[in-house]
Parts: C-alpha cells; structure tokens; sequence
C-alpha cells in the first residue's frame, strides 16, 4: 500500500538541494546570526546570501525577505503586517471580533504602542505590586 503524507501544513519534507546547501551550516559551520564572534557572523553571512537568493527568485528585494521559525510567527507577522497597513490608511481592525461568542476564552489587553501588552495583564500572578518590564 502506498502511503500519501496529507499535513503539510505542519510540516514538509526539505527538497534535497536545500539540504545540501544547509548541510554545513547544521553540523560544523553553525553559529547565531545575531552574535559578533565568527562564528556568527560567517551564519549572518550566509542568512544574508540565502534573502538575495529568494529575493531574486521571486522579484524582491532583500530587505523584503523575512525568515521566520515556523507557522505561528510567520501567520503573527502577516496579521501584524495587515493590521499596520489598515491603520496607515486610518482603519482599525478588530481582531476579536469574530470570535465572541465562539467556545473560544477571549481577553482583551490594553497594548503599548507596538502592541506589547504589559506582564501583569498577561500573568498577573507573577507581578503583583511589581513593575513591568
């Protein structure tokens, strides 16, 4: 019997070129991007080549190109994005919205102005009488 993968969503298999290229970079020649060791930045370098390289596959440019670790930020990133561009043109959208009166608990922050929420919202139990960060 033949067996067919169905959850892409969750994960996909890594084409065998894009192995090949990251093959260094997951055994001997790994390093934090963001850290100024040399280690870091020959991985900096490397993030860098790979946001060209899927710029000008698909007609970018590279400060367009966003990598993220995987669905949850990258879906968080696109709504932020939409939610941005809404206000620059003087809309609002309401998020929560659709969800109430769904078997979803909802809780409404007061946000900064990035949309951090302040810790005693999120965790009160954690800061109590202290201050948030």
């Amino acid at each position: 019997m033949r067996k067919v993968y169905l959850d892409h969503s969750a994960t996909t298999p890594v084409d065998p070129r894009v192995l090949e290229a990251m093959m260094p970079y997951l055994t001997d020649r790994f390093g934090n991007a963001s850290s100024v060791h040399a280690f870091g930045q020959e991985a900096r370098a490397a993030v860098d080549r790979a946001r060209r390289q899927v710029a000008s596959l698909i007609g970018a440019r590279a400060n367009e190109i966003v990598f993220t670790s995987g669905g949850t930020e990258a879906n968080n990133l696109a709504v932020r994005g939409f939610c941005e561009a809404a206000a620059n043109h003087g809309r609002r959208i309401d998020l929560g919205a659709g969800l109430v009166g769904s078997p979803f608990a909802l809780r409404f922050f007061q946000c900064r102005h990035h949309g951090e929420a302040p810790g005693r919202q999120l965790c009160p139990e954690r800061h109590q009488g202290g201050r948030d960060r």
